[in-house]
């Protein structure tokens, strides 16, 4: 399963592109057939220029770090796999590479994470509510659409993953 910060990330997404999609963005057919429409974030939370502007600029400052740290965590992973599939296990050599790849993890996660605060600090109260709100409709039609996939009908009146108690940011 998904982590909860996965709208998150993709509110980012949509900062760090600069993209404000509009009603011709389209998403695959629904159920009736008819395309869904991408929802704009930035117009469902009611931002303010001054906001979008905000968090644009504090994805520009974070997008160069975060480019480097992914970078890191890649290279680490593929060291790492290097190490546990090679001809003969050196199990230091193994330590070291998990150690790396541990911190590269570390990091990404902190950064992410400060990413999070930074747009969280921009948000008015109410916007953090529809955040919110936002966030467990994703959570339910994402699981909805990994049940399709699955091959499963899709569940209708359920909640969230984690039950129908607010996500805390």
């Amino acid at each position: 399963m998904r982590s909860p910060i996965s709208f998150i990330i993709i509110l980012f997404a949509f900062a760090m592109l600069g993209l404000t999609t509009d009603a011709s963005s389209q998403r695959p057919p629904s159920d009736d057939g008819q395309p869904r429409q991408r929802p704009n974030l930035f117009r469902a939370l009611g931002l303010s220029e001054e906001q979008v502007q905000q968090i644009r600029a504090a994805n520009e400052e974070i997008r160069p770090k975060m480019s480097e740290v992914t970078r890191k965590l890649r290279d680490a992973n593929r060291e790492l796999d290097r190490t546990i599939y090679a001809d003969e296990v050196d199990e230091a050599e193994f330590a070291k590479k998990l150690e790396i790849y541990r911190a590269a993890q570390a990091e990404m996660s902190e950064l992410r994470f400060n990413s999070e605060l930074a747009v969280r600090r921009i948000l008015t109260s109410e916007q953090l509510i529809k955040f919110r709100e936002l966030r467990q409709n994703f959570a339910r039609e994402r699981e909805r659409e990994e049940g399709r996939r699955d091959g499963d009908p899709p569940q209708r009146g359920r909640g969230s993953p984690r039950g129908d108690r607010p996500d805390n940011f």
